[in-house]
């Protein structure tokens, strides 16, 4: 590639009466360890699509569309 490739990674932190969800990593590096949510970006999803896609998939957690978006308390973005 002509430039160097960037990967993008998402966490998603889920709270709920005091408590936050956390996840056992299910393959290396980490397997059997607990940690949030998350994984890469998809080439040309946004970073909110991708977040409930990692948490979907990790936790089988579903809402519909509507209601994720009226839970979500923010979008943080670190570099």
């Amino acid at each position: 590639a002509p430039y160097p490739v960037v990967l993008v990674t998402v966490d998603v932190v889920v709270r709920a009466s005091g408590h936050v969800l956390l996840i056992r990593r299910g393959r290396h590096p980490g397997q059997g360890l607990r940690a949030l949510p998350g994984g890469f970006l998809e080439p040309a999803e946004s970073v909110y699509d991708s977040a409930v896609r990692e948490l979907v998939e990790e936790t089988g957690f579903e809402l519909d569309a509507g209601q994720m978006r009226a839970a979500l308390r923010g979008v943080e973005v670190f570099d």
